[in-house]
């Protein structure tokens, strides 16, 4: 009887210090590894003015982490991949708290293209499946020329009423003048590609319209002569 009193007396005495162990085993990460959710992402990217996939194109995805709950509106890169021949690309990664995601896109001939998604349409829950598009880059070279002067009082205004952008060095629907029998001037801007720019231009009080088709990747060069 006193021996199972001295047991139980013992058994006591080692049950807090198993329980500190077993802490200090889950603490270390050692059988009680928190699950650490996944995100899945799985994209294709699309050049809809030729209506094809884009390859070789550079993807990055960033976040604008949440720390201690405070919101860093900083973003911070994740990962970098390229599409395959087809247009696809993926990312897994670990879920973190984060304010959203941004995704830069980049490829040589095309417009950069960032797009910045909620954190709430990019879970664990299920896989994020965008599609993206991306323009091909092209140049619009117009000559204007007076080649039938008249006298000083010669003019002509031109202006573009569509394939204008709102980026640098690309084509924008500001009126330009020229006055003078010997006006002669070369103006070249960034627009679409396969993509029509439509022209329009003044003299003598008529209007001229006059579509151009603006070749992808390359420079595409038409000449007003009045």
């Amino acid at each position: 009887m006193n021996l199972t009193r001295l047991n139980m007396s013992l058994i006591k005495k080692i049950i807090p210090f198993l329980l500190i162990i077993f802490l200090v085993i889950c603490f270390a990460n050692v059988g009680c590894k928190k699950k650490q959710n996944k995100i899945s992402i799985r994209g294709y990217l699309f050049d809809p003015k030729q209506n094809i996939s884009v390859a070789g194109a550079l993807v990055t995805i960033s976040s604008s982490k949440i720390s201690s709950g405070v919101y860093n509106s900083n973003y911070q890169d994740i990962a970098t991949t390229t599409t395959d021949a087809s247009g696809n690309f993926s990312f897994d990664f670990t879920e973190e708290a984060t304010a959203g995601y941004r995704f830069y896109i980049r490829k040589d001939k095309y417009f950069d293209y960032t797009v910045d998604v909620s954190a709430d349409d990019i879970t664990h829950e299920q896989a994020y499946t965008p599609t993206f598009n991306l323009y091909p880059e092209a140049y619009l070279k117009l000559g204007i020329k007076n080649i039938a002067p008249a006298d000083s009082t010669d003019a002509i205004t031109y202006y573009l009423t569509s394939g204008f952008l709102e980026c640098y060095q690309c084509c924008t629907n500001t009126y330009f003048h020229g006055y003078g029998v010997s006006y002669d001037t070369v103006m070249k801007c960034k627009t679409y590609g396969s993509n029509m720019a439509t022209v329009n231009y003044i003299v003598n009080g008529t209007l001229h319209i006059q579509n151009i088709f603006c070749t992808p990747y390359d420079t595409t060069f038409y000449q007003i002569n009045y």
